[in-house]
């Protein structure tokens, strides 16, 4: 009865957590002086960060259509970098840049930004989708 009642009890957390997530600061742009627009989460829309959360994105935002990972279903693409293996490089945007943790959040937020020319565009994604994202992207190693 006790592991019933602790169980209950992590659920309602974990549950809570989800609801309602912290506030996430503002990216600047690459001169680092004008805030960057986002998207609002809009309705339904995933309200924590999880690698489950990250490949139903890497779906639903189309990577799928231009990377390779074995980790998500479909993501057979070729015309960006198969990602298997993302978190263990020491640079992206084909060794344009570091890899580190805010490089690779500003990559997300606004690729051409980052790296001018470059095919990858800006999908206009809100930080909590590229917080899940990036969780996805940490255990491609």
């Amino acid at each position: 009865m006790r592991n019933v009642l602790a169980g209950l009890v992590l659920l309602a957390a974990v549950t809570a957590a989800c609801a309602d997530p912290a506030p996430v600061p503002r990216l600047l742009d690459a001169g680092g002086s004008q805030p960057l627009p986002t998207q609002p989460p809009r309705a339904g829309a995933i309200r924590c960060v999880s690698v489950e959360n990250g490949k139903k994105l890497f779906s639903e935002k189309g990577c799928i259509a231009c990377h390779t990972t074995k980790e998500v279903a479909g993501a057979v693409g070729t015309v960006g970098p198969n990602l298997d293996g993302v978190a263990s490089r020491t640079t992206i945007a084909g060794g344009a840049i570091q890899n580190t943790p805010a490089n690779l959040r500003n990559w997300l937020r606004n690729p051409p930004a980052m790296k001018p020319g470059t095919q990858m565009a800006s999908l206009g994604l809100n930080p909590l989708e590229i917080d899940n994202l990036i969780e996805l992207l940490n255990t491609l190693k």
